[in-house]
């Protein structure tokens, strides 16, 4: 089993717990529980270099549960800057993703663009970019196309890769890696 295989394998069981309790429509738990995997393949290497239960590189500090202190990079001005970034801490896997649900709900972009596919969700989670600055400056309060999830121009990019890649979109495969992803029951395409 490859490293993606087995990663999927694990995410889906996470995200499937989230889905089975969930108060959102249908869609919308199919679309954050797909960002959800992808985002935590690009912040986590695989699950290779996790922050404790923190999957996502969810920053900030919250009393409640606390926060450790890491290296990150984050692009500033179109430069790749490396500094000490709070990211937060939290007693499980559970917590952390009742957490980035939370997150990812609370962004209008990403909300916003749910309606128009997983590919404008990806878009949704990049930096702003100047047309989105130029365009809420000449009709303020217009929300952003973009959350600033990430500082990167390249996120949305490699977060579409990883969900193209693993048909993602697909529920047959989705439903592939939730059962174990034995290699004889592989759905076609997967």
């Amino acid at each position: 089993m490859t490293k993606q295989i087995a990663f999927f394998v694990k995410m889906s069981a996470i995200v499937n717990v989230w889905k089975a309790m969930a108060g959102y429509a249908q869609d919308i738990k199919d679309m954050l529980g797909m960002l959800a995997m992808a985002q935590v393949a690009i912040e986590t290497g695989w699950l290779q270099a996790p922050i404790g239960n923190n999957l996502s590189g969810i920053k900030g500090h919250i009393a409640k549960y606390g926060y450790v202190v890491r290296e990150t990079a984050e692009v500033i001005n179109g430069e790749t800057v490396h500094e000490a970034g709070e990211f937060q801490v939290y007693p499980s896997t559970a917590a952390w993703l009742a957490d980035y649900i939370g997150v990812q709900t609370s962004h209008v972009a990403v909300m916003n663009a749910i309606p128009f596919g997983w590919e404008a969700c990806c878009v949704a989670l990049g930096p702003l970019t100047d047309d989105d600055k130029a365009r809420m400056a000449a009709h303020p309060p217009l929300p952003p196309l973009h959350s600033e999830y990430s500082s990167s121009p390249t996120y949305p990019g490699v977060m579409k890769e990883i969900i193209a890649e693993n048909r993602l979109f697909d529920p047959l495969v989705l439903a592939w890696y939730a059962s174990g992803a034995n290699p004889a029951n592989r759905p076609p395409g997967g």
